[in-house]
């Protein structure tokens, strides 16, 4: 037996060859078996619109997955440490968008490997098709890297703390009361010496 597929083809249909009975096809002609053995460029075209598909779908699940896991996240900001829970932020954003462009890329670097027999055959369409997936992949990296509190402790807010409780109101503080204020980039100390209601 043979891994590679054989085909019959000697070319008189009337008659029956002993390479008839051996084969995995038999086919009338020589033309014919050519025929058999390739695919046309009809099912090459519908293979890759399906791959785009499921390439999308894939990329879609995996990032409504890491949005659920986001508000995971965001939930037990309160229970856990700041500086902690901020530092395990950046570095999933960061693991995540690695991989995420790791395997777009092995992704799509196997669809062309696979396809670049009959590039020039492809229509426009297709080609923008598969530009519009990569370019919502990277609107949705972008929402994603908003949401961090990072984000906001960059444009110079803090979180402040009274004894490891997060304070939202000056009405969860008395005057001389000493207070945490974490930034992006250190803790400080400090003492309230007025406040005022607006």
């Amino acid at each position: 037996t043979s891994d590679i597929p054989i085909i019959s083809a000697v070319g008189h249909e009337t008659d029956t060859t002993i390479a008839d009975f051996v084969s995995d096809m038999r086919a009338p002609t020589p033309t014919a078996a050519a025929e058999l053995a390739t695919p046309s460029s009809e099912q090459l075209k519908a293979y890759l619109i399906e791959s785009a598909h499921t390439l999308k779908k894939y990329v879609k699940d995996i990032v409504q997955q890491k949005q659920l896991k986001l508000t995971y996240l965001e939930e037990r900001l309160a229970l856990t440490s700041p500086q902690e829970q901020l530092l395990q932020f950046k570095t999933h954003i960061s693991q995540y968008q690695e991989r995420m462009t790791q395997t777009l890329t092995y992704l799509l670097n196997m669809k062309k490997q696979s396809f670049v027999s009959t590039h020039q055959r492809l229509e426009p369409s297709i080609i923008n098709y598969i530009k519009d997936l990569r370019y919502q992949f990277e609107t949705h990296m972008q929402k994603l890297d908003g949401l961090s509190p990072l984000k906001v402790m960059d444009k110079g807010y803090g979180l402040l703390e009274k004894d490891q409780k997060i304070i939202t109101s000056i009405h969860e503080v008395n005057i001389d009361d000493t207070m945490t204020v974490t930034l992006k980039d250190g803790v400080l100390q400090t003492q309230i010496k007025d406040k005022k209601e607006r």
